[in-house]
């Protein structure tokens, strides 16, 4: 649907619209669930605003459709809430791969309108990217988000340990396709998912965890413009070929900003691969100098990053990666982000396998929200049984299991 500009003082009293609703170009005045009222009319007057753009006619209740990502019976996939955990799974993979397909063609706009790292010049609508219009598909990707996280985290295992040992066999194969994915699609969609269940815990407003989800899907513009066979390389860079990995988020910055996203968006974009005590680049900043967003990305993809397969090094398990974020050597990570992923994902992370101090292996299929070090486990080989709460003092897990170890009888 068209955007449509509006003069304030002709918008009835609290009203609704059926998208976003736009003050300018770079920021969003309310979602479809939040009226324009009075106050806010009153407010952007203020501010010396005139007009605002939206979709639709404004009416006088919010609208029916607010989850469209959930609805549509021809978009994606749709179940009911007593959907059993096997449907469940299949569900979250269907939308795994919808978020996938989005985020290629995505990327490969982004690449293929810019050259050699130089911005064309051309302005964002021919450009083919739009942040309204991605503001609106960052909506739907967060609300499906906070809904199906747990089942999506699960898909995120079952995807890095199918990328690791492609060609093999296990029980959840025929779920996926083996064959290797494009490294920066799968690095983005993961990095996606962690971002915005961690901004969901930090209890973030509607309109933060879509500006976090666009700046997530868009963090490695940047990268796009560098060789795989750099960023992939098993052999030690070159000073050219260094310098241009260091320069990626500069770059990325400079994109967003030729097609006139906001500043946070860029910001977030530019420092993601900053680090709270000052090691990391393109500025070196330290704490209360980089962004929210930023912090959050950063806690986000590098444990993305060491709990998956590259050419030039072996993945690190899920469980280990949590603690080795959690030691945060150096001060590197904001305690904060840290945090956030922990109670999201547990110190057991959810899809990974343990085992049980009844002797039996299981999958972390859920968190405590109030205790991470006890999440919620399936165990495996009981059909039909119920998830299972692990303690201190009851059930609980020894030790996380490898892949391999894991599906041995």
């Amino acid at each position: 649907m068209a955007m449509t500009k509006y003069k304030i003082q002709n918008i009835p009293g609290n009203s609704f619209f059926h998208g976003v609703v736009f003050l300018d170009d770079g920021f969003i005045l309310a979602s479809p669930e939040i009226p324009v009222d009075e106050r806010i009319k009153k407010l952007i007057l203020k501010w010396e605003f005139q007009e605002l753009s939206a979709e639709g006619e404004p009416g006088n209740e919010p609208p029916r459709d607010l989850l469209p990502f959930f609805e549509n019976p021809e978009g994606y996939a749709s179940a009911s809430p007593d959907t059993d955990d096997d449907g469940r799974v299949i569900r979250a993979t269907e939308i795994y791969t919808q978020l996938t397909e989005f985020t290629g063609q995505l990327l490969n706009k982004v690449s293929s309108n810019f050259n050699a790292g130089q911005a064309a010049e051309q302005d964002s609508g021919n450009a083919g990217i739009n942040y309204q219009e991605l503001t609106k598909k960052a909506r739907e990707f967060c609300r499906i988000i906070q809904k199906e996280n747990r089942y999506l985290l699960r898909i995120m295992q079952y995807k890095h340990k199918a990328n690791a040992e492609a060609g093999n066999q296990y029980h959840d194969s025929s779920l996926f396709s083996l064959s290797t994915e494009d490294y920066q699609v799968s690095h983005t969609v993961n990095s996606l998912i962690l971002s915005v269940t961690m901004g969901d815990y930090l209890k973030l407003s509607d309109d933060q965890l879509i500006d976090l989800a666009i700046a997530t899907l868009l963090h490695e513009a940047g990268m796009l413009h560098i060789p795989p066979d750099v960023y992939l390389a098993e052999k030690p860079l070159t000073r050219e070929e260094h310098r241009a990995i260091l320069a990626h988020p500069i770059l990325g910055f400079n994109i967003l900003r030729s097609l006139n996203f906001p500043q946070d968006i860029r910001l977030a974009v530019l420092e993601h691969h900053e680090r709270e005590n000052g090691s990391g680049y393109p500025q070196r900043l330290t704490g209360g100098k980089i962004s929210l967003y930023a912090k959050i990305i950063a806690v986000a993809c590098s444990f993305e990053a060491i709990t998956s397969t590259r050419p030039y090094k072996d993945a690190m398990d899920s469980h280990s990666g949590i603690i080795d974020l959690l030691k945060n050597e150096g001060g590197r990570y904001d305690e904060a982000a840290i945090r956030a992923l922990i109670y999201s994902l547990s110190i057991y992370p959810i899809g990974s396998y343990v085992l049980l101090s009844n002797g039996r292996k299981a999958q972390v299929v859920d968190v405590d929200p109030d205790e991470p070090r006890y999440p919620v486990v399936h165990i495996l080989g009981q059909s039909g049984n119920a998830p299972v709460k692990t303690s201190p003092i009851g059930l609980r897990i020894l030790r996380p299991l490898p892949e391999k170890e894991s599906l041995e009888k």
